[in-house]
């Protein structure tokens, strides 16, 4: 998507089955990532669909779910194999996800 040169991500799968997978996003490049004017005192956070629109984190091989952000306790599904960044980061601006209940 249009912001995908502002996200970090890593994905921690596990050797064994039946483990855990992790997902950990983090943005960067903030200052030309979320609208502000330089009058105002603090940046908005890079949260919601507004900021991160149509940008997703696509995976090569199947991960199998539920997913859940540790951070806001939502869930966070996965279509085709495909992460919508504007929901793993709606609430919170870094997410670290996991099938882990």
């Amino acid at each position: 998507g249009a912001r995908a040169e502002h996200v970090c991500a890593w994905l921690w799968r596990p050797v064994s089955t039946g483990e855990p997978a992790a997902i950990c996003i983090a943005p960067r490049l903030l200052a030309s990532l979320t609208p502000h004017s330089e009058q105002d005192a603090a940046v908005p956070p890079p949260t919601g669909r507004e900021v991160w629109g149509d940008t997703k984190l696509s995976f090569e091989q199947p991960l199998s779910g539920p997913w859940k952000n540790h951070f806001t306790g939502q869930p966070c599904p996965l279509h085709q194999n495909q992460l919508q960044l504007a929901d793993a980061l709606a609430e919170f601006p870094v997410a670290l996800l996991s099938t882990e209940p």
